[in-house]
């Protein structure tokens, strides 16, 4: 019978082209029977649809794929009866049609899909999963955490734990979706499992606890720290109760407990060091995180000389005295006594470091021997920083030191001056004894 019908419909389709050569009116007619053929019912043998995929969580683009439909119609597709308004389609000459559409937000499970052109209907089943975000994916105790979840049961209870621990709940809606957050608990630095439940579905999402730590102030080379400034180390994500040592270039300088909720915080002075990057190291045993501290590396300024004066002549213990620099790190001062010009090796006699003070008399051991004004004492000092910067040399000075005086040089003149008075006091004497009785030295005079 079929077999029939498909040569009728072959010796029809020539019927046309017939006419429009043997009658004159053969044109009219041969439009006439097309026109026909195309409002003609097209023979289908059963209408079918397909899905791809066929489940996924909510938001998915699902691909219908569908033939054996009325040809050049509008097909309509719901999703549980509803209408998708996003889907909109025609069917080609042959009745096939592919079109896509996104699951719209609903609770998990088993939905049902229908594809209609007004007289052919296909259904087919979509199954909806549970999902699950968290935001941000990672960071230490206190972080606050957003959850979002969608195809989980509707109107159900969905709870959140934490390292099997329960940190929130929250109420499902009627589309399966549901919203909550919370901060993360107190942990060692590592990756935890956030499990989340409506006690159908269940969903796991990995949370890294990150361990962090900060040096305040913060420092770089364009603005370093100094010798002796207030620092203070604090961190998170350390293990709790755990003793925290904090070193600086590998020597101890600071411990803490670390606290419940894993943070800790450590306050010290920046020990005296080189200028340029230390290394500060955080650990609880556990975690162990390095830090930069860089120390000031620019050297104080150079002294001025004051005393003594150029060129003059000194005992062999003066004192001398130089002007006083600042360096936030603090200053020490070295002076050099030479007898070149050059301060070469062999003609120091003075080599002191470590001078706290802006003054410097020299030693009983450092006395200075004497010397002509033809060849002289040089002098110069320089500063040094808590940070080990040394500054330039200061201009050169030069002073003489003169033979000193014998100790029994001074008791020849107290000798001296007790003769002379001794003397004096006894021509006194025998001046007054040689006068005549009675006669005052005025009348003497005028006699």
């Amino acid at each position: 019978m079929l077999w029939a019908i498909r040569r009728l419909a072959r010796l029809c389709l020539g019927v046309p082209a017939i006419l429009a050569v043997v009658s004159p009116a053969g044109p009219a007619m041969a439009a006439a029977i097309n026109a026909w053929e195309i409002r003609a019912p097209q023979w289908n043998l059963g209408a079918s649809a397909t899905l791809e995929p066929l489940s996924g969580p909510v938001g998915t683009r699902v691909t219908v794929s569908g033939t054996g439909f009325t040809a050049n119609t509008s097909i309509e597709l719901t999703f549980d009866g509803n209408p998708t308004v996003a889907f909109s389609t025609l069917t080609g000459v042959t009745g096939n049609f592919t079109a896509t559409f996104n699951v719209p937000a609903t609770s998990s499970g088993s939905h049902n899909v229908e594809v209609s052109d007004g007289t052919n209907a296909v259904s087919q089943n979509f199954v909806v999963t549970s999902e699950a975000t968290i935001t941000p994916q990672n960071g230490y105790a206190g972080v606050k955490i957003s959850i979002t979840g969608s195809g989980f049961l509707a109107k159900g209870t969905a709870n959140v734990y934490f390292d099997n621990a329960s940190e929130a709940e929250a109420a499902i809606g009627s589309d399966g979706s549901f919203g909550t957050e919370f901060y993360a608990p107190p942990k060692i630095a590592g990756t935890y499992t956030i499990r989340i439940t409506d006690g159908t579905n269940t969903r796991e999402l990995a949370f890294a606890v990150t361990t962090s730590a900060s040096v305040n102030p913060i420092t770089s080379s364009a603005e370093p720290g100094f010798v002796g400034q207030k620092i203070t180390v604090g961190g998170v994500g350390f293990v709790p109760g755990k003793s925290l040592i904090v070193n600086y270039d590998a020597k101890q300088i600071a411990s803490e407990i670390v606290n419940a909720d894993s943070n800790f915080s450590a306050t010290f002075n920046a020990p005296a060091s080189e200028g340029g990057q230390h290394i500060l190291t955080v650990s609880d045993g556990v975690n162990v995180i390095p830090l930069k501290f860089f120390m000031d590396s620019t050297p104080p300024p150079a002294p001025s000389l004051l005393q003594p004066a150029i060129g003059t002549t000194q005992d062999a213990m003066a004192a001398f005295k130089w002007s006083a620099v600042t360096d936030p790190s603090g200053v020490t001062y070295e002076i050099q006594i030479a007898t070149d010009p050059n301060f070469d090796e062999t003609s120091i006699v003075v080599d002191k470091t470590g001078i706290s003070s802006s003054e410097y008399r020299p030693s009983s051991d450092e006395k200075l021997k004497p010397v002509k004004s033809t060849n002289p004492y040089f002098w110069r000092v320089d500063a040094e920083d808590g940070a080990s910067n040394v500054g330039t040399w200061s201009d050169t000075s030069y002073f003489t030191v003169g033979v000193p005086t014998p100790k029994w040089v001074p008791w020849m003149f107290v000798g001296l001056g007790a003769v002379i008075i001794v003397l004096f006091a006894f021509w006194l004497g025998r001046r007054s004894s040689s006068r005549p009785a009675g006669r005052s030295p005025a009348a003497e005079q005028k006699k």
